[in-house]
């Protein structure tokens, strides 16, 4: 059984970098096309579309140095030039079509793994499901075999006793032979658990590698720009040239071991890059924002218009505001779903604080904030992205 929970833990943390990795790079699609929409208006009117573009560019967690770049181009002048028409039609025609097919092509792999395994764990339940009302029976005959003993006063007595008897032995065979035919179906869900998990990992060094392809075609074509045009370059351009993948994220997302029972290593695989953001990342702004949502778990169901938000004993991301409490379901608006404090349990490991990463291989001198604390804390960066680390090697700031 704790295997099998080991499991459960690590099909639950892959559905959440998943998860992640899915709203990062949708979020990343539409700001790039609001951006582009805005842009397309042209000078008349892209004064008014100044403070709606800014707007945009801060709701999603997109990565830091294009919503500088960007931002500082919104703020700027909005000459026509060569040099911005170029890095536009980039984006078009390259970066977000690029963007959009990694994304649908990440999902759709996804998908097929987890219908795979689901297929899986399916087949399993069911005959998991078959073996407990069979048990069931094989207590009720029990019963019936002890009140038959008790009652050797009645006539009928050894003819009743001996036909219980008589029946129990093939009983107890055939439930004999179901137990064994479950216990193959869970070795082949423990093995499909694994290829999940191994595929899973293969799926994210494929998706990096391809976010990094993308990236480096943006270096690529920035850095064309700027060597063809170097005597020419205008305010405009150098402001949106902070769009630059030296500056920016990383294509691959660290993702700890999940359980010590599955093939996931303790970093996952990653293509050598030669930029890191953190090197003028303010990180600590974006990791205090994060502090006013925490954890609770659900007590009873949560609905809303008919659709089921949580499950009981589920854990829900929480908002509080005026002595109020609210489920997170839309970051957008998360004063939408007002809960009461009563249907929750609230624990004190999921009380969040900043942290300094000290010692943890490539994480060292990271700030995290942690967002559920215990001898192994589950942590989160500035991107969102779920991490897990030892309390030992975390500084509470």
């Amino acid at each position: 059984m704790a295997k099998f929970l080991n499991y459960s833990v690590a099909i639950n943390k892959i559905l959440t970098v998943k998860d992640k990795n899915i709203d990062t790079m949708t979020g990343m699609i539409s700001t790039f096309k609001s951006f582009l929409e805005k842009l397309d208006k042209g000078d008349s009117k892209i004064e008014s579309e100044k403070k709606s573009l800014l707007s945009i560019l801060d709701r999603y967690d997109i990565t830091p140095s294009m919503t500088k770049g960007m931002k500082q181009f919104a703020l700027s002048d909005f000459t026509p030039t060569v040099e911005a028409h170029k890095i536009c039609q980039f984006f078009k025609k390259s970066f977000i079509p690029g963007l959009e097919s990694i994304a649908i092509n990440y999902e759709k792999s996804f998908n097929k793994l987890y219908d795979i395994l689901k297929q899986s764990i399916n087949v399993s339940n069911a005959t998991k499901t078959a073996l407990e009302a069979k048990e069931q029976e094989h207590l009720d005959l029990i019963k019936k075999i002890e009140e038959a003993y008790q009652n050797q006063s009645s006539k009928k007595y050894e003819e009743i006793f001996n036909q219980v008897i008589y029946n129990y032995r093939p009983f107890f065979n055939s439930l004999d032979d179901l137990q064994e035919v479950y216990n193959e179906k869970l070795d082949k869900q423990y093995q499909a658990i694994d290829a999940f998990v191994t595929n899973f990992e293969k799926l994210e060094f494929q998706r990096a590698s391809q976010f990094d392809s993308l990236i480096n075609s943006l270096i690529n074509t920035v850095e064309e720009i700027k060597k063809s045009n170097a005597d020419t370059l205008s305010d405009s351009f150098v402001a949106m040239i902070d769009i630059d993948g030296k500056k920016d994220i990383t294509g691959s997302f660290t993702l700890d071991s999940v359980e010590e029972t599955t093939k996931i290593p303790k970093f996952m695989p990653e293509l050598p890059v030669n930029f890191d953001i953190h090197n003028f990342l303010e990180s600590d702004k974006i990791l205090i924002t994060m502090q006013s949502h925490e954890y609770a778990i659900s007590k009873t169901e949560i609905r809303r218009d008919g659709k089921l938000l949580a499950s009981p004993n589920e854990r829900v991301s929480i908002f509080k505001y005026n002595n109020k409490v609210y489920l997170v379901e839309d970051a957008n608006n998360p004063l939408k779903n007002e809960l009461n404090p009563e249907d929750l349990i609230f624990k004190p490991e999921y009380e969040r604080y900043l942290a300094k990463v000290l010692g943890y291989g490539k994480l060292d001198q990271r700030r995290v904030i942690v967002v559920s604390s215990g001898d192994v804390c589950e942590c989160m960066d500035e991107f969102g992205t779920v991490m897990f680390i030892p309390e030992t090697n975390l500084l509470k700031l």
